[in-house]
């Protein structure tokens, strides 16, 4: 009898659904010169991969909260058309600082990419 009810009990145990652990990440631009340059900015956006493009001419820009699954892949790239700014790029995952990048302005995009945690 205690035999059934253990093993009754592993099958309840085991055919429960686990909640899937989400997490939230969020990007952030900061323009840290005396002008404010246009710039085109990529994210990633969703859980399955998809990217948003924005642009922007504020000195600072934030993404809405992305609920991401661990290992996810997150990228921002900030493509300016100036050459004479600066930024710095910002990944929050959970509202904790991940990854910083500065970006100097040129020809070409600057890029932050990660794994989410």
């Amino acid at each position: 009898m205690i035999l059934r009810l253990a093993i009754a009990f592993l099958i309840l145990l085991a055919s429960c659904n686990k909640e899937e652990v989400l997490r939230r990440v969020t990007f952030n631009v900061r323009e840290f010169s005396a002008g404010t340059p246009t710039c085109t900015i990529t994210y990633t956006s969703d859980a399955s991969g998809g990217t948003t493009v924005t642009s922007t001419s504020s000195d600072s820009w934030s993404s809405p909260s992305l609920q991401l699954k661990p290992g996810s892949a997150a990228v921002l790239t900030v493509d300016c058309t100036e050459a004479t700014f600066d930024y710095k790029l910002y990944v929050y995952v959970d509202g904790n600082l991940l990854e910083t990048k500065t970006y100097n302005g040129g020809s070409s995009p600057e890029t932050v990419s990660i794994s989410v945690p």
